[in-house]
């Protein structure tokens, strides 16, 4: 049950992932690729404020915002500079690869002992599934 759960929560997790993409390529007819490198900065965003004891809505928030500056980013690259917006995407993609390891200064940050949402609604009473615990947070192969 508790491999259920789990499945089912990454999947829920990267379908958002699955609709940057799918919106940004059937409605808005662009190619853009940015949602790949900006769930992965929001979220290390997000880790690196949860290690330092930020609020975990800020956090989350935060994260938010820098997957928005992201999108921002090739929007811009792509208006301004007269790029393709694929290749804006890819450019902006790649990049972000070298800021969220800036952002965390380490290959993944451990959120082991990091007050998270979860652990928020716990104390709210909410249980979460036995045997589920905030892992790591890695950016790499």
């Amino acid at each position: 049950m508790t491999l259920l759960l789990g499945a089912l929560t990454i999947g829920l997790i990267l379908s958002l992932l699955a609709m940057g993409v799918f919106i940004s390529f059937r409605i808005f007819e662009i190619p853009d690729i940015t949602t790949d490198g900006s769930i992965t900065l929001g979220a290390s965003i997000a880790a690196t404020l949860l290690v330092h004891h930020i609020n975990p809505l800020l956090a989350t928030a935060a994260g938010a915002a820098g997957g928005a500056v992201a999108g921002a980013t090739t929007g811009l690259i792509h208006t301004k500079f007269k790029i393709n917006a694929l290749l804006a995407g890819i450019l902006v993609m790649t990049a972000l690869y070298s800021v969220n390891l800036h952002v965390m200064g380490r290959s993944n940050i451990p959120l082991m002992q990091a007050s998270t949402l979860n652990s928020h609604a716990e104390e709210l009473g909410c249980e979460s599934p036995p045997g589920t615990k905030p892992l790591m947070f890695w950016v790499g192969p």
